[in-house]
């Protein structure tokens, strides 16, 4: 969201969508020439205090979740993907159901988007093609995916963070965000 001032004074919000950047700015840029090698993954087993510890310190959208034990390199194809929504969603079906959820003994794959149910391209894809599909499913949160290779950062809605604090525990992946 963009504000400006009208003529009283007033701010008033606009808002630009992807799908106004699509329209606007059809590129040919492929995925490949703008994706950093590394990943924020968090353990399968991991609490969902973990995966927003991490997020904010990494300051990313989302985190992806291996779907089984021995993190992404054992779960190539088939992973999850917590994002800030995710954790948003917890929150308010807690909130509607009046319990008290601890998101330190949450288990982080059991909120987090399954891998059937996330969207995702390909390296090669054109960043537009990439715009189209976050529109098309409502995603701001969309892991690049590699034949050769282990998954990319998510694209984001938003640019790169900066590298976290040293003491930041992430087996060395990263994602911007």
């Amino acid at each position: 969201l963009a504000s400006e001032a009208s003529d009283t004074g007033a701010a008033r919000s606009m808002k630009v969508t992807a799908s106004d950047l699509c329209a606007a700015r059809a590129t040919r840029v492929h995925l490949g020439a703008l994706a950093k090698p590394e990943c924020v993954e968090v353990k399968h087993r991991a609490s969902v205090a973990d995966a927003v510890l991490l997020m904010r310190n990494w300051k990313a959208g989302a985190v992806l979740v291996p779907s089984r034990a021995g993190g992404m390199d054992a779960s190539r194809d088939e992973f999850g993907i917590f994002t800030e929504r995710d954790y948003l969603r917890l929150l308010a079906a807690t909130a509607r159901l009046g319990v008290a959820l601890d998101p330190r003994t949450v288990e982080v794959y059991c909120c987090a988007t399954p891998s059937t149910e996330v969207k995702s391209v390909d390296l090669g894809a054109l960043a537009v093609e990439c715009l189209t599909v976050m529109v098309r499913h409502g995603v701001r949160q969309l892991p690049v995916l590699s034949s050769e290779t282990r998954p990319s950062p998510p694209a984001a809605a938003r640019p790169a963070a900066p590298a976290p604090p040293s003491h930041v525990a992430t087996s060395g992946r990263r994602e911007e965000g």
